[in-house]
């Protein structure tokens, strides 16, 4: 029997692997020898699934009560810049609090921005995703004002203006433009070039629905949209 903290001896490792094979055989799972995955790929899916479970959170009907209002912000404090973003609230009359609802929505929104641009350089399934997430934010907080009228739910104290819905979708409209007019990665290419046509429709839904579009804009993203080889891609 080795000894606590040494490796165990070769036959063990091929024993507990003999062992795996049979419990993976047993219980049905194909054999797929030497697969490799991309470290970008499992960034990807695990991004993905945190992202989609973070939007199930905000989506939580009762999560945007008066009673709940401390919920709402500690779960809007987990995606927070960790440097100053002042100059980008800059537009705003008056100054948001830190502790306030809207500041840290706008925090949110910048935060994934951020994301966004960063894993835009290898993933532009994940890139889409991050903005989603952030038409979660803009709808949460439209769905957060809308209860402030309520009798029962009297958010007018919550810390909250209209204001930043006209400043979200802005910023929404922003990300979607540049989303449509980056360049598919080297990884993506290639990669289901129909549920990518179908995704890029949906990012220009959302590009159209949050920003003052023109048809000179419209020809400007048509020209910058990525093409795929002998693919055409329908609006």
């Amino acid at each position: 029997m080795p000894r606590f903290g040494t490796p165990p001896a070769r036959n063990e490792l091929e024993s507990c692997l003999d062992d795996w094979s049979s419990h993976s055989s047993s219980a049905g799972n194909p054999n797929i020898p030497y697969v490799v995955v991309s470290k970008s790929s499992i960034v990807t899916a695990v991004c993905k699934e945190i992202l989609g479970c973070y939007r199930k959170l905000l989506g939580i009907p009762d999560l945007l009560n008066q009673p709940n209002m401390s919920i709402l912000k500690q779960l809007l404090q987990t995606l927070q810049p960790t440097e100053n973003f002042d100059d980008v609230l800059s537009e705003f009359q008056s100054s948001l609090g830190p502790c306030n609802v809207d500041y840290l929505y706008c925090g949110e929104c910048k935060m994934l921005e951020d994301i966004m641009d960063s894993v835009s350089s290898f993933s532009y399934l994940l890139s889409s995703d991050v903005l989603i997430t952030i038409q979660s934010i803009v709808n949460s907080v439209v769905v957060l004002l809308d209860k402030s009228g309520e009798p029962n739910g009297k958010n007018i104290h919550m810390g909250c203006s209209k204001a930043i819905i006209s400043f979200l979708r802005k910023r929404l409209g922003y990300s979607a433009h540049k989303l449509l007019s980056a360049d598919f990665p080297s990884e993506d290419v290639g990669k289901g070039w129909q549920s990518k046509g179908d995704l890029i429709q949906k990012i220009l839904q959302i590009y159209l629905r949050n920003s003052d579009s023109t048809s000179d804009l419209l020809a400007e993203i048509g020209r910058e949209l990525p093409k795929a080889p002998n693919t055409q891609l329908f609006f």
